[in-house]
């Protein structure tokens, strides 16, 4: 082992960029030290080929062999620098001169007149707090809950900026129009980075990851950053983009209503935009009256029962996640139960209905199988998609199934009344997300009916616990019915 002897010894710490900084003079034990502390395990490492074959770790690493981390974990590093002697010189490179932001109040949109309500815009006091949170610090991510009116937030986010460019990325097409319109209607100079539009010239630019890739030197010629729904960025494309290509920019937000559980995925947000600055739970703008209130009905439908009826050996069949998939997605019976659900929910009064399913197959079936279903997913232009998502305002008994790719995340419909989720899983993020889709209130709703479709096959069955856990942490009231479907 190596002694460590009582003299100081020298850091450099060099500020390269926004994001990223290098430590030089560290002794090798403290390189290690840091290398494995900062390397964090990624979700189902196990299963990933590169793990199997033994040419990678398993981790996403934080920190470097040649010292190279990041500026937002240097509170935390500094500490074990001084702790093991180290005095510490500061080399900044960074060329960003400070940037005093306005405070944002209640009526810094007064002057706009809503469209849709006749009134002055008037900001909720999360909403303006939240902004002025981050804004503090030039960094940060804003988790509010789904329909929590986050689009509000980010015009007012890169407004606080008055003079500087601004660029705000989202994961969906949906959500670049849906941004859009809000920042136009707010008097903000918006433009469009998307298919059909290159509006770049505008002081607010929006995109999509994928379009952004295929132009990212626009990311230079912006100051501040807005990533709208960060949970959804892969580790990859947050990196290349914010890190590679953004590195220059010194104020950079998130923005999510369901901030993920998994280390790494965290770590990676918080290294690229901040930590979380700002937190509303849904449980409290329910109780404010801001969201509506969910109820939660879990129909775990018997298949157990269901396959013991053949005396054959298909349960015992269903042993891998694969098999019960395939199973749960093509079994006649079953998709027959869901699509009568969906009729059910649809004739109630006001039943407008949309149903969230995770492949376009089994999408495509059920729809058949709903008298004047919609369907909608990815191959739906952008614009169809959004006339079926206007329908919702002015129509009733509505019967909508889409993706969860598509419309499981930022799809803005006050007049949904019932959202089914069928075999959902067991991440957080999509749950969250799903049951937001309903949260938002209307005109004449306050609450939303939640069907949580699952089986008691063994792998659905583990989600399903996840799922009631998480139900739980929001403070959701939810209620477990085991159907019996033959």
């Amino acid at each position: 082992m190596i002694e460590r002897k009582s003299f100081h010894r020298q850091a450099t710490i060099i500020l390269k960029d926004e994001i990223t900084c290098q430590i030089v003079g560290l002794l090798p034990i403290d390189v290690e030290v840091l290398f494995e502390q900062y390397g964090i395990f990624v979700p189902n490492f196990r299963h990933m080929q590169k793990y199997q074959l033994g040419i990678w770790d398993g981790k996403s690493h934080f920190f470097t062999k040649n010292a190279t981390t990041y500026i937002y974990l240097l509170g935390e590093i500094i500490p074990f620098l001084k702790q093991n002697k180290y005095k510490i010189t500061i080399d900044d490179r960074r060329i960003n001169a400070p940037y005093e932001p306005k405070v944002i109040t209640r009526e810094h949109f007064s002057h706009i007149i809503s469209a849709k309500t006749g009134e002055p815009y008037i900001m909720r006091d999360y909403q303006h707090e939240s902004v002025n949170a981050v804004t503090q610090h030039g960094n940060g991510v804003i988790v509010a809950a789904t329909s929590a009116g986050k689009t509000i937030i980010n015009a007012a986010l890169v407004d606080a900026y008055h003079d500087l460019r601004s660029i705000t990325i989202v994961p969906i097409t949906s959500l670049v129009t849906q941004t859009y319109k809000q920042f136009v209607e707010l008097g903000l100079d918006a433009g469009r980075l998307v298919s059909g539009f290159e509006e770049t010239n505008a002081q607010h630019l929006i995109s999509t990851w994928q379009s952004l890739q295929n132009r990212p030197h626009l990311m230079r010629e912006r100051q501040v950053l807005v990533v709208d729904e960060c949970h959804g960025a892969s580790a990859n494309t947050i990196k290349q983009l914010t890190h590679d290509y953004g590195g220059n920019i010194a104020y950079r937000f998130g923005l999510t209503g369901s901030f993920p559980k998994e280390e790494s995925y965290a770590l990676s947000i918080n290294v690229s935009l901040g930590p979380i600055r700002y937190e509303i739970a849904a449980d409290t703008l329910i109780s404010a009256g801001w969201l509506a209130k969910p109820h939660i009905t879990i129909y775990q439908l018997d298949d157990i029962k269901h396959l013991s009826s053949y005396d054959n050996d298909d349960e015992k069949a269903l042993i891998t996640y694969e098999s019960e998939t395939s199973f749960l997605q093509t079994c006649k019976e079953r998709i027959q139960w869901v699509a009568d659900l969906i009729d059910a929910c649809s004739v109630e009064e006001k039943g407008n209905t949309l149903c969230l399913v995770n492949s376009v197959t089994f999408g495509k079936k059920l729809a058949k199988l709903v008298p004047n279903a919609i369907f909608v997913y990815g191959k739906n232009e952008e614009e169809d998609r959004q006339r079926i998502y206007d329908l919702f305002e002015h129509n009733d008994g509505l019967r909508i199934i889409a993706t969860r790719k598509v419309a499981g995340v930022g799809v803005s419909i006050d007049r949904i009344f019932k959202v089914i989720t069928v075999d959902l899983g067991k991440s957080f993020v999509a749950t969250i997300q799903a049951l937001g889709r309903g949260l938002r209130k209307g005109r004449d709703k306050d609450s939303v009916k939640i069907y949580d479709v699952c089986s008691n096959l063994i792998h659905s069955t583990r989600h399903m616990k996840k799922r009631i856990r998480y139900y739980k942490e929001a403070k959701y009231p939810y209620k477990l019915k085991l159907v019996n479907y033959d």
